[in-house]
C-alpha cells in the first residue's frame, strides 16, 4: 500500500503538469490574441479617421457666375490677351469686373473710360 505522503506527492507532480500544460495553451492564446487584436486596432484608427474627414464641412463649389452685361469672364480675358484659359487670369477679370461698378460711380461705364 503506497504512503500517503508518496500519493499526495505524485497527485503534487501531476497538478504541476497539468499548470504547465494550461500556461503553454494560454501563452498561445496570448500570441494568437495579440495578432487577432492588431489588424482590429487598425480598422479603429482608420474607421475613426474616416468619421472625422466626413464630419467635417464639405467646401461647397462657386457656381459659374456671369460678369456684368451677360459676359462670362473666360469671354472677356481673351480678347484681353489675358490667355483666357488659365484660371488664375479668369479669376482676375471677374473680380476687376465686379470692381468696375464700385470704382465707377455709375454702372454703365468703365473706369478709365473716355465714354460720357
Amino acid at each position: 500500500m503506497p504512503s500517503a505522503l508518496g500519493l499526495l506527492e505524485a497527485k503534487e507532480s501531476a497538478g504541476r503538469e497539468a499548470v504547465e500544460r494550461a500556461r503553454e495553451g494560454a501563452a498561445r492564446v496570448a500570441a494568437l490574441l495579440d495578432e487577432a487584436e492588431r489588424p482590429l486596432e487598425r480598422l479603429v484608427i482608420a474607421r475613426e479617421a474616416v468619421v472625422e474627414v466626413l464630419a467635417e464641412p464639405v467646401a461647397r463649389v462657386a457656381p459659374r457666375r456671369r460678369c456684368r452685361g451677360g459676359m462670362r469672364a473666360k469671354d472677356l480675358a481673351a480678347p484681353l490677351g489675358l490667355g483666357g484659359v488659365v484660371p488664375a487670369k479668369i479669376e482676375g477679370v471677374r473680380s476687376r469686373a465686379d470692381a468696375w461698378p464700385a470704382r465707377s460711380g455709375s454702372p454703365g461705364t468703365i473706369p478709365g473710360s473716355s465714354a460720357s
